[in-house]
C-alpha cells in the first residue's frame, strides 16, 4: 500500500494559519483603534457644559410638553464625530 506523504497538506494547513493569523490581528488593531476613539470621544463628552440659562430653557420646555435641550459642545468634539460635518458649536437635539 502506497501512502502518500502529507508535508503538501500539512504547508497548506501553515500557510491558511498564517493568513487567518494576520487576520485576527488586523482586526484586533482595528478594535484597539475604535475603543480608542470611543474612549476619546467618552472625554471630550465630559467639556460639555450646561449653564443656568439652558437648564431654564429646558426646564420650561418639559413643562410645556416640548422637549427643547440646547448644549454647547466645542466645535472639534462633533466635527470628528460626524467625520467634518459639524458647521457650528451649537447642537440641538
Amino acid at each position: 500500500m502506497f501512502v502518500t506523504p502529507r508535508s503538501p497538506v500539512k504547508a497548506q494547513h501553515t500557510a491558511q494559519l498564517a493568513s487567518a493569523q494576520e487576520e485576527i490581528a488586523t482586526i484586533t488593531t482595528s478594535q484597539d483603534s475604535v475603543v480608542a476613539q470611543v474612549e476619546a470621544f467618552n472625554a471630550q463628552l465630559d467639556s460639555i457644559t450646561i449653564d443656568a440659562q439652558m437648564e431654564q430653557r429646558f426646564a420650561s420646555s418639559t413643562a410645556t410638553g416640548t422637549v427643547f435641550l440646547h448644549v454647547r459642545v466645542p466645535v472639534d468634539v462633533f466635527t470628528e464625530a460626524n467625520h467634518g460635518t459639524a458647521t457650528g458649536d451649537d447642537i440641538n437635539t
